[in-house]
């Protein structure tokens, strides 16, 4: 069994727009549609069981359309993980219903990028997020180190999700891209060892697999989840990654799935 834990997907209706318009901010290609046929077919092709779902409020006014499709795709396929998302600048007796609205519906957890969402994660407007998925006990998979959408600002640093960290304690927090995208000296510094998952998407196009690796051997060996971060890179490219990492094949298996299985569950 084989569990991706951040993919991308859109409404059929909006996601050849939205893909569109981010290729054009990142200049990178996108490889699948982004909407559910699309990672199917992919997850099929790479031989990945099932997969987590991302689709983000970038703005308040987004965030019931954005959980009504997660629902939606709860009900709908099996081997879809849909997470919700809510913004920041929402009111927090909105925020609140919302979170309420998603855990009544069985969705596990919720998406934030703080980069689009024009909001460093540490800031206290994400306070009512946090405090509310500590008590539903929502999974939050968070954006972490740089992106191409805030190329000269980082919104979530391994030290400012390190803050959060000690803020909530029992936040149960992924920082994708192996705790921060291209901060991986940053990430030993800060996170490695401590109470946060870590997610491998972008493996593939890490320059440093040599630091990757060592962040993957230095971490909680519980806390460790297989990811893509599709359709921005290829579901195979990404676990040939993993695999050329040589990790201890106890370590692999809760990896691709056993820790995703864990934090599915409860």
């Amino acid at each position: 069994m084989i569990t991706d834990f951040h993919t991308h997907c859109f409404p059929d209706a909006l996601a050849e727009k939205a893909l569109g318009r981010l290729a054009v901010i990142s200049e990178i290609p996108y490889y699948t549609g982004a909407t559910r046929a699309s990672n199917l077919a992919a997850m099929k092709e790479a031989g990945i069981d099932r997969a987590v779902i991302f689709n983000i409020a970038t703005n308040p006014k987004q965030t019931t359309k954005v959980n009504d499709f997660a629902i939606e795709t709860a009900a709908l396929y099996p081997n879809l993980i849909p997470f919700g998302s809510v913004h920041p600048e929402s009111e927090p007796d909105f925020i609140e219903a919302e979170l309420r609205r998603l855990k009544d519906a069985g969705i596990k957890g919720i998406k934030l990028h703080p980069d689009y969402m024009e909001c460093p994660i540490d800031d206290e407007k994400y306070t009512p997020i946090f405090a509310t998925c500590c008590e539903l006990n929502l999974t939050i998979s968070t954006h972490a180190g740089w992106d191409f959408y805030s190329p000269d600002f980082i919104h979530a640093t391994p030290e400012r999700i390190a803050r959060v960290l000690a803020a909530y304690p029992e936040l149960r927090l992924v920082a994708a891209h192996m705790g921060g995208y291209k901060l991986g000296a940053d990430v030993l510094r800060h996170l490695a060892g401590k109470r946060v998952w870590f997610d491998t998407s972008l493996l593939a196009l890490a320059e440093d697999k040599a630091l990757m690796r060592e962040i993957l051997l230095s971490h909680d060996p519980d806390k460790l989840l297989f990811a893509t971060d599709t359709p921005w890179s290829r579901m195979t490219d990404e676990l040939a990654a993993l695999e050329s990492m040589e990790l201890p094949e106890k370590l692999m298996v809760k990896i691709l799935n056993e820790n995703a299985e864990v934090l599915l569950k409860e």
